[in-house]
């Protein structure tokens, strides 16, 4: 655990952006990459935290997986690209492919379709060009309309003729309400697609840490007779305590592991035959 914050139920304000702040004193800005949060991090304000992480150097992977409709579907518009569960395409593209996760999260297309719609607006989308710079700006380049079938975002008729773009690339950042909108869903990765599950997947993790943290034999911050004082100050004291013997437990037990494993490694004499390079060749490992 590399930051934590504590703070009384349901004001979760921001907690947070000052945990990502204190992982930031140990990863410098060149080794952030990507910040995956759980459903209820969509519903922080926009500048106190979905902006301020792309700032630091995050990208954000969002779920859009539910039936409240402000998180997933179309977020806005800006210039030729449209906003859709936390991803920029043109604005040009289908919109049964934009509104699919909010169709099906409301039962009003199969899981079949809902895949398939997923899988075809892979096209329409736009790409992204490195991260958002310190003030949150970041550049996006347009796919090429041509070959594409598109239609009219205002009357859903498709297009006879491919339109123009005004521009090449597009570049979005903190300047407006609308890209602000566009900014608190906007993801590193297409939502529902094999990357965003790899990634998302990662969170796992964060449970796991959660279960060790909680029912670790030297912390076990679970167990309501480890911290019978009551007040704020007091517990966040506990937490934080608990969380630093938790790290350094496991580093020992991870250096200890890894020192066995360096013992009891049996030593092999080089072999003689060389490759065609002039390499000894290695020794099978059996398996």
């Amino acid at each position: 655990m590399t930051g934590a914050s504590c703070q009384h139920p349901g004001r979760n304000k921001y907690g947070p952006l000052r945990a990502v702040k204190q992982h930031c004193k140990v990863f410098d800005r060149n080794t952030r990459y990507r910040l995956m949060g759980d459903q209820a991090y969509n519903y922080h304000d926009v500048e106190n935290f979905q902006n301020e992480i792309r700032k630091l150097g995050f990208r954000g992977v969002w779920n859009f997986g539910s039936r409240d409709q402000k998180r997933s579907g179309i977020h806005g518009y800006i210039e030729d690209a449209v906003a859709a569960d936390g991803y920029l395409y043109l604005k040009w593209t289908p919109k049964d492919a934009l509104t699919a996760t909010t169709d099906y999260e409301n039962r009003r297309i199969t899981k079949e379709t809902f895949k398939a719609l997923i899988s075809a607006r892979r096209q329409y989308a736009l790409t992204p060009h490195g991260r958002a710079d310190e003030d949150g700006f970041q550049r996006w380049t347009y796919p090429s309309p041509k070959g594409l079938m598109l239609f009219d975002p205002a009357t859903g008729e498709k297009l006879k003729r491919t339109p123009t773009l005004s521009k090449g690339s597009l570049t979005i950042g903190p300047d407006s309400p609308g890209s602000l909108r566009i900014i608190k869903h906007l993801s590193a990765v297409q939502y529902y697609t094999e990357e965003w599950h790899a990634w998302f997947g990662l969170r796992n993790r964060v449970e796991e840490n959660n279960d060790w943290f909680k029912s670790d034999e030297a912390t076990d911050i679970g167990n309501p007779k480890k911290r019978r004082a009551r007040g704020y100050a007091y517990n966040f004291l506990v937490a934080g305590t608990a969380a630093a013997v938790s790290n350094m437990r496991r580093i020992v037990n991870h250096l200890e592991a890894e020192a066995l494993e360096v013992v009891d490694r049996p030593t092999l004499r080089a072999r003689r035959r060389l490759d065609i390079d002039g390499n000894r060749l290695e020794h099978a490992i059996a398996a």
